[in-house]
This record gives C-alpha cells, sequence and structure tokens, in this order.
C-alpha cells in the first residue's frame, strides 16, 4: 500500500514538472518568436529605407 502510495507521489511530481517544463517551453518559444518577429521588421525597414534612398 505504502509503495503504491510512493509511486503515485512520484507521478503527480513528474506529471507536475512535465507540464510546468511544457509552459516554460510555450513561453520561450513564443517570447523567441516575438523577438525573431520583431528583428525581422527591423530589418525589413532597413532594407526598405536603404532601397529608396539608393537611386
Amino acid at each position: 500500500m505504502n509503495f503504491g502510495f510512493s509511486q503515485q507521489s512520484y507521478f503527480s511530481i513528474w506529471l507536475r514538472v512535465l507540464i510546468g517544463w511544457l509552459e516554460v517551453a510555450q513561453a520561450n518559444s513564443s517570447y523567441a518568436k516575438g523577438r525573431y518577429s520583431e528583428r525581422m521588421n527591423k530589418s525589413y525597414k532597413q532594407t526598405h529605407i536603404c532601397s529608396q534612398i539608393t537611386p
């Protein structure tokens, strides 16, 4: 009975860690996407301005 309880608690801890890790990964990926789109937007604006300046 005690062994079953310890397995259950291990499973719940593992599940909590997995969910937390997924949340962190999701937050990191969305943050990275935001940074990437921001950087792409900036580089696009720079190239656009350069193409307007150069004849």
